[in-house]
C-alpha cells in the first residue's frame, strides 16, 4: 500500500459528514430545557459522532463487498463513498477495524455518561442505534439494499441525534414538541442521501441496491429530491404554527430555498453526468447546513 496522508484518512472516515448528525444533537441539547454542561455535550457528542464515523466505514465495507464501488472507482467525494478500498489503498481489515475502534470510543464516552446521568438503560438505547447504523448497508437486514436506507437516514439524522442531545445532556425522555423539532434536520439529511443516489443510479442498480431512486428511476431523482426538501420547511412551518419556534427563524431559514431549486435544476438536467452532479451535491449538504446553522443560532435569540 501507498503512504498515506491525513487527508487520507479523513477521506476514508468520511469525516466532514458528521456535521449532519452532530448539528441535531447540538440542537437537542439547546431545547433539552436543562442549563447546558459542557462535559455532557462533549461526551454525548463524541457519541454520535464516533458512531457516525463506525456507519460511514462499515459501509464503505458492505459496498465494497456488494461489488458497487468497484463498477466506477473514480473518487467524488461528495457520492460514491471514499473510494479507498477499490483503489487498493486501504483494506477490508484497516476499515473494519477502524469502525470497532469508533464504536469503542462511543462506548467509552457512553459509559462515563450512563454513570453521570445515573440512567442504565442509556446502553440499550445506544446499542439500538447502533444496530441500525449497522444494518443500514449490512446483512442480514441491509436496509440500504431493500428500499428503507431513506428511513433509516431520517430516523438517525433527525429524530435519534436530537433526541440524544436531549437525553445525553440530562433532559429526559424528549417531548412531543422536541421530537417535531427534529423533523426538518432528518428531511433535509435525507435530501442529501437522494441527491447522491442519483448519479449512483446505475452502480446501485447493478448491484440490486434498491433505494428510493432505483425504484422509480433516474430521471425521477430531481423530483424525489425536492419533494423531501419541500417536505423539510412543511415541518419547519408546522413547529413554528405549534409555537415550537421563532417566527424569524422560520423566515431565516427561507434564505436557502434558492439552493434548493438550483440543485433540482441540476439533478433534471444532467442526470448521467456525475461530474455535474458533484455540484447538486454540495448543495444539498449547504442546505442542510445553512438551515441547521440558523435553527441553533436562532437558540440564542431573546
Amino acid at each position: 500500500m501507498s503512504r498515506l496522508s491525513i487527508q487520507d484518512y479523513v477521506r476514508a472516515m468520511r469525516l466532514p459528514f458528521v456535521s449532519a448528525t452532530i448539528a441535531p444533537y447540538i440542537f437537542g441539547a439547546l431545547r433539552s430545557g436543562r442549563p447546558l454542561n459542557w462535559v455532557s455535550l462533549i461526551l454525548g457528542a463524541l457519541v454520535v459522532g464516533c458512531a457516525h464515523l463506525f456507519a460511514n466505514m462499515i459501509n464503505d465495507v458492505a459496498d465494497k463487498n456488494s461489488g458497487v464501488d468497484d463498477i466506477d472507482k473514480r473518487y467524488f467525494a461528495f457520492f460514491g463513498g471514499s473510494k479507498l478500498l477499490p483503489e487498493g489503498r486501504l483494506s477490508i481489515d484497516w476499515y473494519t477495524r477502524a469502525a470497532l475502534a469508533a464504536a469503542g470510543l462511543a462506548g467509552i464516552a457512553l459509559i462515563i455518561l450512563t454513570y453521570r446521568l445515573g440512567r442504565y438503560e442509556t446502553p440499550l438505547l445506544f446499542a439500538v442505534v447502533l444496530g441500525l447504523a449497522w444494518q443500514y448497508s449490512c446483512p442480514p437486514l441491509k436496509f440500504a439494499y431493500r428500499g428503507f436506507g431513506e428511513l433509516i437516514v431520517f430516523i438517525c439524522c433527525g429524530p435519534a441525534c436530537l433526541a440524544g442531545g436531549v437525553y445525553l445532556t440530562g433532559g429526559g425522555y424528549p417531548s412531543i414538541g422536541q421530537w417535531l423539532l427534529s423533523f426538518p434536520f432528518g428531511f433535509l439529511t435525507t435530501g442529501i442521501l437522494l441527491a447522491n443516489e442519483v448519479p449512483d443510479y446505475f452502480e446501485d442498480k447493478a448491484s440490486e441496491k434498491r433505494n428510493l431512486v432505483v425504484r422509480l428511476g433516474q430521471e425521477k431523482g430531481w423530483l424525489l429530491f425536492l419533494l423531501i426538501e419541500i417536505c423539510g420547511w412543511i415541518s419547519i412551518a408546522a413547529i413554528w404554527y405549534l409555537g415550537y419556534l421563532k417566527s424569524i427563524v422560520a423566515l431565516a431559514t427561507l434564505i436557502a430555498f434558492p439552493l434548493v431549486l438550483w440543485a433540482t435544476f441540476i439533478l433534471k438536467n444532467n442526470p448521467q453526468q456525475k461530474e455535474l452532479l458533484v455540484l447538486s451535491s454540495k448543495l444539498g449538504i449547504a442546505v442542510q447546513t445553512i438551515v441547521s446553522v440558523i435553527l441553533i443560532a436562532g437558540e440564542f435569540i431573546n
